[in-house]
């Protein structure tokens, strides 16, 4: 595909581009296709999903009584303070890397956007897991109470069931961040001249080379006479 100026695109993926530059890096922010990327939709339900825990938790979870508070997940403070703590560090997690996303493709370094994958990679895997940790404590205390104030009902099974939830965004965002650290090493590591990239020291604006492949040109190599012309006639000396 060409542009208007007659310069031809890259291969169409957002780590086209040489090995260590993407020239489909763009300086301008773009907010609809921003908020189009499969990411960061689900960064903000992921984001949505951890209020709710965290919030139905800090606010509805714990029972007063006059000799003090108590968790609503069976008296257990360990499953409340996990449930917020889960939730209130996806929360600024998921900041962190919504405005990362938001940066990615100003990048022009594809090993930069590695850095940034590895790290979402690591981090959404393993807060999948911890939702998974704190699904299954606030589950399984709920089940063991056996009183239940009337006032932390909504509260405290809203907060199993979003926690629950959690759970598959954040696979989700797990599989996408390996899918896309993958493409990112496919064009960092791929052989020069393929994928979309130019080979070292090639110019489409020299001359092809004589005897180039495909090329009819041919250029007569110096200090040597031309065999399509035809000897000089020989003069013999007068004495």
């Amino acid at each position: 595909m060409m542009r208007s100026d007659g310069t031809p695109y890259g291969d169409g993926s957002i780590f086209s581009g040489n090995r260590s530059n993407s020239p489909m890096a763009t300086n301008s922010f773009d907010v609809s296709t921003y908020l189009k990327k499969p990411e960061v939709i689900l960064r903000i339900i992921s984001l949505l999903f951890s209020i709710v825990v965290f919030g139905c938790i800090s606010a509805g979870a714990w029972v007063t009584f006059p000799t003090g508070s108590s968790c609503g997940y069976n008296g257990n403070a360990n499953t409340c303070n996990l449930g917020v703590g889960v939730g209130v560090i996806a929360f600024l997690g998921l900041i962190a890397m919504l405005i990362s996303d938001a940066l990615f493709d100003t990048l022009t370094n594809l090993q930069w956007r590695q850095y940034i994958l590895i790290v979402d990679i690591g981090f959404s895997g393993f807060w999948s897991f911890m939702w998974f940790v704190a699904f299954c404590s606030m589950a399984d205390q709920w089940r063991k109470t056996t009183i239940i104030a009337g006032g932390v009902l909504n509260d405290v099974q809203a907060a199993i069931a979003f926690a629950f939830f959690s759970v598959f965004t954040w696979v989700a965002l797990t599989v996408l961040a390996v899918l896309r650290y993958r493409q990112c090493s496919r064009h960092m590591f791929a052989p020069a001249g393929a994928g979309g990239y130019d080979a070292p020291g090639q110019d489409d604006d020299v001359a092809p080379y004589a005897g180039q492949p495909g090329t009819d040109s041919y250029q007569t190599p110096p200090f040597q006479a031309d065999p399509t012309q035809s000897p000089p006639e020989y003069q013999r000396p007068t004495y």
